[in-house]
């Protein structure tokens, strides 16, 4: 027995054999040096292309390599055998696994390049000047690359794998129709998705809320299939594509201006100073820094209450984000407390006055505090 694996040792193929494994490991090494050596060089030069393709190709490169070592392996220990037909017929299954892996890496290469490239465009800031003003479009298209990728590795697959497009096709035919019935909600979210793509009602980072329902947030991701939508208490709502297809869809983020809408109500003593304090809080508006009067703004005197004469004050502010509107706001009502109260004037609250017959002339009035909102 030792005598067989001294002379064994001695064959040529197991040389071959060796020469192989360090030829890989020598390629390995020297990918692992170069990518690097590279990455580090090209993310310092914003060679950015260059960097998408060395950081997707790093990966598959070692596996292409081991490929190409485990592919001469098994050829070197075929050749032990004696057997011409085994020998045929097992380079023939280990040629066409070759073909299989190969294909499957460079789909594992491309889709590795196309995330990296929609990384980068999705992370550059606006002032950019290959910035994308709408991510959507960034992710839709890098989707839709994915697919088409694929669909043609698929498609470049199967005859390596004995499978007959044309025919793959013709059963196609039959089981479309089934499989349409069985993936109808599937296929709706594809379609959904498919439309907020182009149809763009809402983009990521955007604040959406559908109405009357319990989806509102603002927009992390769109996928084919589903909406990821982070709510306003960090909770993550996943939302199926088809839903937007068949409700209305507010999307706050772009509105233009943020309204200032209330009612206010003095008491009927204060009618006499009513218009001066109506006139005294509009030209405030009008002249306040933080509200665009350009836009529909007017103080009117709305109504005769049962406890006071209420005014409605409606103007719009000059900016959209939540927090300045609020400070705004609230130096608006300030103002207008101040404006009410140098004219002498105050703000009613719900009373009520009674009179009792068969006694004194006398009216006893008594104000309802707890009753004020």
């Amino acid at each position: 027995m030792w005598q067989s694996l001294l002379n064994f040792l001695h064959t040529t193929h197991l040389a071959m054999l060796l020469g192989v494994i360090v030829i890989g490991l020598a390629l390995s090494l020297a990918e692992y040096f170069i990518s690097y050596r590279m990455i580090p060089h090209f993310e310092e030069k914003h060679q950015h292309w260059r960097l998408a393709f060395a950081r997707a190709f790093h990966y598959p490169a070692q596996l292409l390599i081991w490929i190409f070592v485990i592919y001469h392996v098994l050829n070197t220990l075929f050749l032990l055998d004696g057997s011409p037909n085994t020998i045929h017929a097992m380079r023939e299954q280990v040629s066409t696994g070759r073909k299989v892996i190969l294909q499957l890496d460079l789909l594992w290469f491309l889709m590795r390049f196309i995330s990296e490239v929609e990384a980068f465009y999705s992370a550059l800031p606006s002032s950019h000047r290959f910035a994308v003003k709408d991510k959507t479009k960034v992710a839709a298209f890098s989707q839709l690359t994915r697919v088409l990728v694929i669909v043609f590795i698929l498609l470049a697959l199967l005859p390596t794998v004995g499978i007959s497009i044309s025919g793959l096709l013709t059963f196609g035919g039959v089981t479309g129709v089934v499989l349409g019935f069985a993936a109808k909600d599937t296929l709706a979210n594809f379609f959904g998705g498919m439309m907020i793509y182009f149809d763009r009602p809402f983009s990521v980072g955007d604040w959406v809320r559908v109405p009357g329902g319990h989806v509102e947030g603002t927009v992390e991701a769109i996928g084919w299939r589903l909406t990821r939508i982070r709510t306003f208490s960090k909770n993550l709502l996943y939302v199926p594509n088809g839903t937007f297809s068949s409700v209305s869809i507010e999307n706050p983020s772009r509105m233009s201006h943020r309204r200032i809408k209330t009612k206010i109500g003095l008491r009927y003593q204060d009618l006499p100073v009513m218009e001066k304090v109506l006139r005294s809080i509009e030209d405030m508006l009008r002249n306040h820094s933080g509200i665009d009067a350009r836009q529909t703004l007017f103080v009117k005197f709305s109504e005769y209450g049962e406890s006071s004469v209420n005014m409605t004050v409606y103007t719009f502010t000059n900016t959209v984000n939540w927090i300045e509107f609020e400070s705004i706001r609230e130096d608006v009502y300030f103002q207008i407390a101040k404006i009410v109260h140098a004219h002498g004037a105050d703000f009613a609250f719900p009373s009520r006055s009674l009179y009792i017959e068969g006694g004194p002339a006398e009216k006893l009035s008594h104000a309802e505090a707890d009753t004020v909102l």
